[in-house]
Formats: structure tokens, sequence, C-alpha cells
């Protein structure tokens, strides 16, 4: 400000949210052909096919290697053939694929490397804004299974046969890179393709709460180291997702709650009850037809508590005999650290002693129930926790380092 001129500068600064390769200038309305999806991880979820080899000497199909001039070993080149994947009724289809490349080095001689990737096909009237949702919810998909911040490193948007955008960089969606997962180091793999249907079915025909849970947790994934910001997302998304669908989540059904709340009035009314007061009183009851908290998560958790109890009674032997005392446990070190509910000092710094390593066993809790939703085998879920390299810290030390 200049106290002279009376004149007001003002100094902008703006960085770019997206850098494109291509022309990503045409309008967002206009219809998107294909889309290609590139990352070298991909093979860790769905187990693309690549190289097999034949020796001579084993006798297979001598004719071939007699055209061939009698090598002594053949390399056959086997990419992913199947029927498309729907996404649901939203439209989409997926192919997956599966490319060969070659080089040649004077040190290491020659090198071949298959490349995975992925093909969507959207429905004819699908712009690119629906199109980057589909690709988001799939990247989501890949985070809950992974425990880590995935995103495509490549993703090319066509239009027509010559117009095509590649979106190289996104503020604020490039997390920390992984390296490339082996098949123990995720939740469930995707390679067969009844239950990559299955799954893809009910993840993109979820519920709008369903997908706000599904945010929550990722964005805990992507954008927390902090213990105590994870454990407090993650608690949340487990409390979303079990006000959804946890078979028990409502008390009563209203009319009963109406007439609960009108006999709860009336006797405060009758015993002379201050007026303020009372008014708190009936709105609670008002607002108190939903389980407690600890209640819906273990209701959550029921249907796979093969899975988590046994990992909830390692990490809290003595605190936890069945799967209610863990739901119980919980909640009880949430409403510690959220709401401060205990007066006892010694009970709030228990409660936040716990908090570094449960909330990665929350975060495996949520990955193992999103899992089941989807229809997906947990035969190697316990698995999944000992090789993922941020799930396992949230198991007992002493555990640790005795494997």
């Amino acid at each position: 400000n200049s106290y002279v001129s009376g004149v007001s500068h003002s100094e902008i600064r703006l960085q770019p949210t997206r850098i494109w390769l291509g022309d990503p200038g045409q309008p967002e309305t206009k219809p998107i052909r294909s889309i290609s999806l590139l990352d070298g991880r991909l093979g860790g979820f769905f187990r693309f096919p690549g190289f097999d080899s034949y020796l001579v000497s084993a006798d297979h199909h001598p004719e071939l290697f007699d055209t061939l001039g009698q090598p002594e070993e053949v390399w056959a080149f086997k990419p992913h053939r199947g029927d498309p994947i729907k996404f649901g009724k939203t439209g989409f289809k997926l192919r997956q694929a599966t490319r060969c490349s070659h080089g040649m080095s004077h040190t290491t001689g020659y090198e071949y490397t298959t490349i995975a990737s992925l093909s969507l096909e959207p429905p004819p009237d699908a712009d690119r804004r629906a199109c980057e949702d589909i690709v988001y919810q799939l990247r989501n998909l890949l985070t809950v299974l992974s425990f880590e911040d995935f995103a495509f490193e490549v993703e090319t948007y066509a239009w027509d046969e010559l117009g095509s955008a590649t979106l190289l960089w996104a503020l604020g969606e490039r997390g920390k890179t992984f390296d490339p997962p082996m098949t123990h180091e995720i939740l469930a793999d995707l390679h067969d393709p009844k239950v990559l249907q299955r799954a893809c079915d009910r993840w993109f025909d979820a519920s709008e709460v369903v997908r706000l849970s599904r945010w929550l947790y990722c964005k805990a994934v992507r954008e927390t180291d902090d213990g105590l910001a994870r454990f407090i997302s993650i608690a949340q998304a487990l409390e979303v997702l079990g006000r959804e669908v946890a078979p028990s989540s409502k008390l009563v059904d209203k009319p009963t709650r109406r007439k609960a709340v009108a006999a709860i009035k009336t006797a405060l009314t009758d015993a002379g009850i201050d007026d303020s007061y009372r008014a708190r009183l009936v709105q609670n009851a008002e607002n108190s037809n939903t389980t407690s908290y600890s209640d819906a998560l273990h209701e959550l958790m029921r249907p796979v508590e093969f899975v988590i109890l046994p990992v909830a009674k390692l990490s809290y032997p003595g605190e936890v005999e069945n799967l209610a005392d863990f739901a119980k446990l919980i909640s009880s070190t949430r409403n510690a650290v959220v709401h401060m509910t205990s007066d006892n000092r010694q009970d709030l710094e228990q409660a936040f002693h716990r908090i570094p390593k449960l909330s990665l066993l929350i975060g495996y809790c949520y990955a193992v129930i999103q899992a089941h939703m989807l229809g997906l085998p947990l035969t190697e879920a316990h698995q999944f926790l000992l090789n993922n390299r941020h799930l396992r810290h949230g198991l007992p030390n002493d555990f640790l380092e005795s494997l």
C-alpha cells in the first residue's frame, strides 16, 4: 500500500495444478474414446503373464524347433487375453494388456521386459471428468489392497485417433512412490477374471456413503505419516462404513422411538425437571437411535473375525479375548484422544501410547473388511500383514524381532 498515491498493489503467485503432454485443452464435455494406464507395479496386483520357455531336450513340438533351425531353447511371449471386465453399472470396461520390449547392452547382453498396462473403454457419452472419476476410484481400489499411495505413472486420455493428452503430474496427487509389490505384499491379487469382475461390480456400484468412507481411508494412507492423524482418519472411515452397512445400525424403528421420546418427556415434566435440562435430555433421546461406535465396529468386523481376532489377541494379550473386546479397545481409544472422555491422566497416556501401532492395525482391519465386501479371498490376509512394509509395524515389537 502506498500512503502517498493511495494505490494498493497485490502480488499473486500461481502454481500449476496439472502438467499435461499433448492437448488437454479440448472441451471437458467432449467424449473420451479410450484411457491407457501404465505403471510398473501393476503386475503385483494382476499377475500379468509373461514368457514361457521351451527346451529342445524336453521334446516339445520338435517340428517347431526344426523350423527355427534347432535352437536349444525357445522363449514364447504370452500376452493377456480375455473378455473385458465391466465396472458395474458405470458402462466402463477394463482390458488388461502386456507388452514386451527388449534391449541390448555390451555389459548385460540382451534384456527382455514385459510391461503391464490397463486400457479402459468408456461408454459413448463419457467426458473427461467422468473418466477421471473412474480412474480415481480404480486408484483407490489398488490403494486399499496395498496400503500404499498408488497413482498411475502415466494416464493417457484419447478422444479420437489423433487427439490425446497424457497426465504427467497433478498437484497433491502424487505421493511417495513405492517399489513394485510382490504378490505376498498385496491383500488379494486380482488375476482371476471371475474374482476381478465380482470385485469391480461391488466397488463401482457402491453407495455414496461407502465411497465417502473409502475416500477418508485413502486420504489417510496418502497424506498422514503421523500415527494420531492416521488413527483418527481411519477410525472415522470405519464409523462411516459401519453406520452404512452394519446390519444392526438402527436400534428401533421410528414409531417406537417417537413413543419412547414422548414417555421420557412426560416423565421428566411430571418430575418437575428444569425446562432447559429437560429439553436437552429429550433431544438426546431423539438423536440416539443408532448403535454405539463400539457396537457398529463389532458388527462390521464380525464377518472377518477369523482374520482379525488372532491379530488382535496377539497384539493385546490380556486385554482382548474376543472381537467385542477389540472393538471396545478401538472405541475407547478414539473417545479418549478425540473427546478426552477420561479425567484419569494414566488412562489418557495409555490411549496415546497405543496410537502408533493401533493406527496401523485398524488400517489392516479396514482393508480386510473392504476385501470381504468385494468378495475377494482372504486366505493370504495374514501374509499380507506380515510382509507389508507399513502394516507389519502394527504388530508387537517382540513378535517382529522373533521373525
